[in-house]
C-alpha cells in the first residue's frame, strides 16, 4: 500500500526528466516540459509515483527507439499529467491487452511494467488511460483526484 505525503507533481516530473536527460540525448529524443505554472499538490507515495513516471518514460523511449519527441504536460484544472510521444502507434487489438499481466509487445518483455503502473495508480485512486490519438501521438493520461488520506 502507498505511504502518502503531499508532493508537487511538477517537481517529480522535472527531477525524472533530469535523471533521463543523458539517455534521451544519446537517443536523439527531444523532450519538452509544459508544466503548470501553479504547483500541482497531490497526496502520493513519491517512490511509487516515481516508478510510474520512470516506466512510462522508458516505454515512450522504446516506442521511439531513436529520433523522436516526448512531451510532458501537467495541468492544474483538471489536475492531470500527460506524457505523449510520436513513436509507434498502439493498434486497437494491442490496446485492449496493454494492462493485462504478462502481456508484452517487446521481444524480451515480461509484461509487468504496465501492470505495476496500473496497480500503483489504482491504489492511489487515480484514473488513467493509454492510447494513440488521431494525430498518431501515443498519450498516457493520469487524472489526479483530491485525496486527503
Amino acid at each position: 500500500p502507498p505511504i502518502k505525503e503531499m508532493c508537487n507533481v511538477n517537481d517529480v516530473v522535472y527531477r525524472l526528466n533530469q535523471l533521463f536527460y543523458h539517455e534521451l540525448k544519446q537517443r536523439n529524443i527531444q523532450t519538452s516540459l509544459n508544466l503548470s505554472q501553479d504547483a500541482i499538490m497531490v497526496n502520493i507515495d513519491i517512490n511509487q509515483f516515481e516508478q510510474v513516471i520512470s516506466n512510462i518514460l522508458k516505454n515512450a523511449m522504446e516506442a521511439l527507439n531513436n529520433n523522436g519527441k516526448i512531451e510532458i504536460i501537467t495541468t492544474l484544472s483538471p489536475s492531470k499529467l500527460i506524457i505523449r510521444n510520436n513513436g509507434r502507434p498502439i493498434g486497437a487489438e494491442i490496446q485492449k491487452k496493454l494492462f493485462s499481466p504478462f502481456f508484452s509487445t517487446k521481444k524480451n518483455g515480461q509484461g509487468v511494467g504496465l501492470t505495476l503502473i496500473r496497480e500503483i495508480l489504482n491504489n492511489h485512486n487515480f484514473t488513467f488511460s493509454l492510447e494513440t490519438t488521431s494525430e498518431s501521438l501515443t498519450e498516457f493520461h493520469i487524472n489526479f483526484k483530491v485525496d486527503t488520506t
